[in-house]
């Protein structure tokens, strides 16, 4: 997603609303027009014409003459939006006759590839105010992101949450699929470890009425937090609590959540070693 603009003012404000990349009306030399989105803003051009009229390109022209070539290109895509100082109209070119209609429309959204903004003269308050609405999607989308990314290195949540579009329906759409990556996850995590439970011998690493609690905890009972806690032998019918993996002393919430980040975060250091590893003798290389 690439915006650019021909006013300094409206880049300055582009970027400190949000983080995206603005280049100038030069870029545009490369990029065939009809992939661009244009956005006029010009109170000043209909004077005390009204949306929802028709004029011809050199009543355009004689008001803006530096129009007269990128710029009218632009408008002739069909893919125009000009802000007159209220409301937006959609401009459409009738190539037939060669004229443009000027139709009232709703306000539109920053959601094409490649997107300019054009705007004659200094950028008043109500252009600013337009501005900042079509960015508002945007800088939304961008601080879920950085809330959530400040929570995990994840390379992958980090791509999925790259919002650059003025959209909040690629917003959801985006946060949709974030949550059916998240619970395939979670589900692939819970196969892994309820299938080596059932694969174990009964009598040797984890009996049966741990294995049936497991299944429970895992897809029947609903809740999650029960089943991210549950451990073998910790609840149920276990007889003797004495499965393999069971241990009083293994409970997370007993650890404080610094040590917990440590232990993620930090190298691992085997201080009861005797020495560095032999490759050549030992057991770790053999699994």
């Amino acid at each position: 997603m690439t915006y650019y603009t021909n006013n300094n003012q409206i880049k300055e404000l582009m970027l400190d609303t949000v983080d995206v990349e603005v280049k100038g009306l030069d870029a545009l030399a490369s990029i065939p027009l009809k992939e661009v989105t244009l956005y006029i803003f010009d109170p000043s051009l209909f004077f005390l014409r009204l949306p929802d009229t028709t004029v011809w390109s050199d009543w355009i022209l004689l008001r803006r003459p530096d129009w007269g070539g990128l710029i009218l290109e632009m408008l002739k895509q069909n893919k125009a939006y000009i802000f007159w100082g209220l409301d937006w109209c959609r401009v459409l070119y009738r190539s037939n006759v060669g004229d443009f209609r000027f139709i009232h429309c709703s306000d539109p959204i920053m959601a094409n590839d490649h997107t300019c903004l054009i705007s004659e003269g200094p950028v008043l308050h109500n252009v600013k105010d337009a501005v900042t609405d079509l960015l508002e999607p945007i800088r939304f989308g961008q601080d879920i992101a950085k809330r959530l990314t400040s929570k995990s290195n994840d390379r992958g949540l980090k791509s999925m949450l790259n919002f650059q579009r003025g959209s909040y329906r690629e917003i959801c759409m985006n946060l949709e699929e974030l949550a059916s990556e998240l619970i395939h996850q979670r589900d692939a995590w819970k196969d892994r470890f309820f299938l080596k439970a059932i694969e174990e011998d009964d009598s040797m690493k984890i009996c049966s009425s741990c294995k049936e609690d497991m299944r429970q905890a895992f897809y029947q009972r609903g809740d999650e937090e029960a089943a991210l806690k549950w451990r073998p032998g910790k609840w149920g019918n276990c007889p003797a609590r004495n499965c393999k993996h069971y241990s009083w002393e293994s409970f997370e919430e007993e650890y404080h959540e610094d040590y917990i980040r440590d232990l993620k975060t930090e190298e691992y250091v085997d201080y009861e070693s005797d020495g560095e590893c032999n490759e050549s003798d030992c057991s770790c290389h053999d699994r």
